[in-house]
C-alpha cells in the first residue's frame, strides 16, 4: 500500500500540539486542499465528517482510531470521493500523531492509499507523490503556525 508521510518537530508541549492537531472540525483552516469541514455525527472514534475541496466537491470520512493526546486516524469513504479519485482508490486513510521529543513535540502525518487498477494504479499514485509531499509540508507549516498562534494567545 503506497504511503506518503512527513513529520516536524515543533518547540511546544505535546498537550498544545495535540490540541491543535486533534481539532478535527478546524482541519479546513490547516489543510491546504480543503475549504470546509462539517461534523456529521459523533465525537472521537466513530466521528463522521464531510470534507470539501476548493471546488466545492465533498467526501465523507470516519474516525477509526482515537488515542487521546497521541494519535487519531481518519478513513475516507472512497465511494464518496470526487471523480477521478474514487476510480483510482480502493481505500485511503490518514493518521495524525504527536510524540514528545527532547526538543518539544514531533507531529507526524501519514496518508496510506490502496489503489485500484493494480500496477497502473500504483504508478498513478507514485506520480502524485510530489504534490503529496508539497501538501504535507504545507500542512505541517500550517500546524506549526497554529501552534505558535495558540502559544502567543495563551500568554
Amino acid at each position: 500500500m503506497p504511503s506518503f508521510a512527513a513529520n516536524r518537530i515543533v518547540p511546544a508541549s505535546t498537550e498544545l500540539a495535540w490540541k491543535v492537531v486533534a481539532d478535527i472540525a478546524g482541519y479546513a483552516q490547516i489543510a491546504p486542499g480543503l475549504s470546509r469541514v462539517e461534523i456529521l455525527e459523533g465525537d472521537r472514534e466513530g466521528l463522521r465528517r464531510r470534507c470539501y475541496d476548493h471546488r466545492g466537491r465533498g467526501w465523507n470520512e470516519t474516525c477509526t482510531l482515537w488515542e487521546p493526546g497521541h494519535r487519531f486516524q481518519m478513513r475516507v469513504d472512497t465511494a464518496s470521493y470526487p471523480f477521478p479519485l474514487r476510480q483510482l482508490l480502493r481505500g485511503f486513510q490518514g493518521t495524525w500523531s504527536v510524540d514528545p521529543v527532547p526538543e518539544g513535540t514531533r507531529i507526524t502525518v501519514r496518508f496510506d492509499a490502496e489503489p485500484r487498477l493494480g500496477p497502473l494504479g500504483r504508478l498513478a499514485l507514485r506520480t502524485m507523490g510530489g504534490k503529496a509531499h508539497r501538501d504535507l509540508t504545507q500542512l505541517l507549516d500550517n500546524y506549526e503556525q497554529a501552534i505558535r498562534t495558540h502559544r502567543t494567545a495563551d500568554r
